[in-house]
């Protein structure tokens, strides 16, 4: 698969000359070819093979590179915002669909079937898409208040988080309303490798998701007053049906 890579490179230094209808056939065909021969691959080789680790690390690496054509050429050369947007999050829709790997997970296996290489992958990718808009890296994390500030509001909603966070984690469960509101599970609690490899694939992915559609939505509604608003919930929005649909 490695091999293709330069040949993926040419052909989307090609197809970018082309119809914005071949950009589209680019980015909708290539990434899920892509992931199917990756995944056809590296389950039937895992299935034979007893040195297990070696080829997972390989495959593993194969998997943080071999969207990055797609990423730079077909993606990062689109310039209309709502494109952007939909290209975006089927990219990585179908990138982490393509880690749904059939074996039990042990060791560094995790790594893949988890999701953590590919939220690393998205990630990689979103960095060259932003590059390719016209955006550079800065997470600027200067804390500013503005005009508007509310300590109250802050503190409600900080709270608001604090119990969601908990009830989601630690709650749902029960067989009735009370014990699904009030008895908490620690079970969650206990710590593994598999549950370490999760949580950070929830934040490596699920952010760089939501850092490409928010760039997506600014652009779109920069002329727009409302334009934070719109972005936040949309982005929402968009976030919460690509989990759905995983």
């Amino acid at each position: 698969m490695v091999s293709i890579l330069p040949v993926l490179v040419l052909a989307f230094n090609w197809l970018k000359k082309k119809s914005a209808v071949t950009r589209w056939l680019a980015i909708i065909i290539m990434p899920a070819i892509l992931s199917v021969t990756w995944y056809i691959l590296f389950h039937n080789i895992l299935c034979y093979v007893s040195f297990k680790l070696g080829i997972i690390v390989l495959f593993g690496l194969i998997l943080l590179v071999m969207d990055l054509p797609v990423a730079v050429v077909a993606i990062g050369q689109m310039q209309n915002w709502l494109g952007r947007l939909i290209a975006a999050c089927y990219f990585d829709t179908v990138l982490l669909s393509s880690t749904a790997i059939e074996l039990k997970p042990q060791g560094i296996n995790v790594l893949i079937s988890s999701g953590l290489m590919a939220g690393v992958a998205a990630f990689l990718a979103a960095m060259l898409i932003a590059k390719c808009w016209g955006f550079s890296f800065n997470p600027d994390l200067k804390w500013q208040k503005s005009s508007n500030w509310s300590n109250v509001t802050f503190i409600l909603l900080l709270l608001f988080c604090i119990v969601f966070a908990f009830w989601a984690e630690f709650c749902e469960k029960g067989n009735n309303l009370v014990e699904i509101l009030f008895k908490p599970d620690f079970g969650p609690l206990k710590p593994t490798w598999a549950s370490f490899c999760r949580a950070l694939e929830a934040g490596v992915f699920e952010e760089t998701n939501r850092y490409l559609t928010i760039l997506a939505l600014i652009v779109g509604f920069a002329n727009s007053k409302y334009r934070v608003q719109i972005t936040v919930i949309v982005s929402a929005v968009v976030f919460g049906l690509c989990i759905l649909l995983i």
